[in-house]
């Protein structure tokens, strides 16, 4: 595994991690981790077929794996989100990571990998296979410096809305940003949500900035 571990001086300053409910990797108060925390293997070809595994999101019989995927790009994390949420998309959250904080140097660029070893990337796209980093076992949570909370809605249209594309069907989704912002005006305090969506839709339409206050 060492041999395919990337050099401290190659990694991002920052990596996107989409965290969601059901996902194998666990969020606890210590930071995030694998489900499967005592895998090591020296071996290449074993090492192969756990990154084979889990970049084409096959966990086998054990439904473990030591990797925690991260991607290199923010938009491509809020990407692959839009795409998965029917599967993944309840409580979604998107972590950012400070790669100086990891406290190891396990990291992997699952493209890089994929392509020394040969790997089956079938069940993945080739945007996500070389954004994707993979840190193994563990990200301490003062690596984590961000939390940004996604709420991905989808919504049924109507008999009055227009008819729906053959791409896209009838049911179409919006992945809205939340922040909290609070002001001191004169005697009392005012706090200000802000939904900000993405930059684009899963349908390629931007959506309307939205802006609630109480």
């Amino acid at each position: 595994m060492d041999e395919y571990c990337l050099p401290r001086t190659q990694l991002p300053e920052r990596l996107y991690r989409v965290q969601y409910d059901e996902s194998m990797t666990n969020d606890v108060e210590k930071g995030l981790t694998a489900n499967n925390m005592q895998t090591f293997t020296e071996n290449s070809t074993e090492f192969g077929i756990h990154v084979e595994r889990h970049i084409n999101d096959l966990s086998g019989d054990e439904g473990t794996s030591m990797f925690i995927s991260t991607f290199a790009s923010k938009a491509q994390a809020e990407d692959w989100m839009c795409r998965k949420w029917r599967s993944y998309g309840k409580g979604a959250q998107i972590l950012e990571i400070e790669t100086r904080h990891l406290g190891h140097g396990y990291v992997y660029r699952a493209g890089e990998v994929a392509q020394a070893l040969g790997l089956d990337t079938s069940y993945t796209t080739y945007d996500d296979l070389h954004s994707e980093y993979l840190i193994l076992h563990f990200i301490p949570a003062r690596a984590i410096v961000a939390r940004r909370a996604k709420m991905v809605t989808p919504k049924l249209e109507d008999d009055a809305s227009p008819a729906p594309s053959p791409r896209t069907g009838s049911i179409s989704s919006t992945v809205t940003e939340a922040s909290t912002v609070t002001k001191k005006p004169r005697n009392r305090s005012v706090v200000v949500a802000q939904y900000q969506p993405s930059e684009y839709s899963p349908t390629g339409s931007r959506e309307t900035s939205i802006r609630l206050r109480r």
